[in-house]
């Protein structure tokens, strides 16, 4: 979802194998999320879900597999398609507690930022480019990790959604000012300057990683629960079948 220049910054210290390893496995959570969704496709939510690691995995190919494809539009395009990508997971996210997501906010940050970095490219302003899109990024996890947050659910796997969407808003939010003050330094500080890169390209791909992970054990524990209260359903009328009925009530004089 972030570090659209991250093959520029790591391109020359990451081979290309390892690289594709951050797409390929968008690309199977996004496998994943299509196949539960089609098995139930009265659960929405997992549809974002695999229209947002969809998104990723188009976004994230093209910047390591083309790194030469940097022009201004074709990078913006990149950016807008990075921001779609975290505005389905959040929207999934909310959809699933029958929260409200703020779509309109969302895409006029995506529309502003995308204006901001192209113009950026355009003056040849990398610095700037680099921060619009991290902010641009770390602003829609924020607002996603907030209103989930805001859900007050007690169901711990979105406690931990929290945090890691927390994490991720954090890292983008900061990941510019790290690079920047290693830039600036002495010309001794180049060295860690590629290694910060290096490292918070894996940082991230970690992050979407523990992202996807809770978001397939939560659809996995939803499928578990639709499953055995059906079985406790009569399929007709949708009441307590009668033995769940008599269990039921035996629980509540004991």
């Amino acid at each position: 979802m972030n570090s659209l220049h991250s093959s520029t910054d790591v391109g020359a210290n990451m081979n290309i194998e390892a690289a594709l390893a951050w797409p390929a496995l968008a690309l199977v959570f996004a496998g994943v999320f299509a196949g539960l969704w089609n098995a139930n496709r009265k659960r929405m939510h997992l549809l974002g879900f695999g229209v947002g690691f969809f998104a990723l995995f188009l976004a994230m190919t093209v910047v390591i597999a083309a790194p030469c494809a940097n022009q201004p539009v074709i990078t913006t395009g990149l950016h807008l398609l990075a921001c779609i990508s975290v505005m389905a997971i959040v929207w999934g996210s909310l959809q699933r507690l029958n929260q409200r997501t703020p779509i309109f906010a969302m895409c006029t940050l995506s529309v502003f930022s995308s204006a901001l970095l192209y113009l950026a490219l355009e003056n040849a302003e990398q610095e700037v480019a680099l921060l619009v899109h991290n902010e641009a990024s770390g602003l829609l996890f924020a607002i996603g990790a907030v209103l989930l947050w805001t859900a007050r659910t007690t169901n711990m796997l979105d406690r931990i959604l929290v945090w890691t969407m927390s994490l991720l808003a954090i890292f983008s939010l900061l990941r510019p000012i790290v690079l920047f003050y290693l830039q600036t330094g002495p010309a001794s500080l180049v060295q860690h300057k590629i290694e910060a890169s290096a490292a918070s390209f894996v940082l991230f791909m970690v992050l979407t990683a523990m992202l996807g992970g809770v978001h397939v054990a939560i659809a996995i524990h939803e499928a578990i629960d639709i499953r055995h209260g059906s079985k406790r359903t009569d399929p007709v009328s949708g009441f307590l079948d009668q033995r769940t009925f008599e269990l039921t009530g035996e629980r509540a004089l004991a």
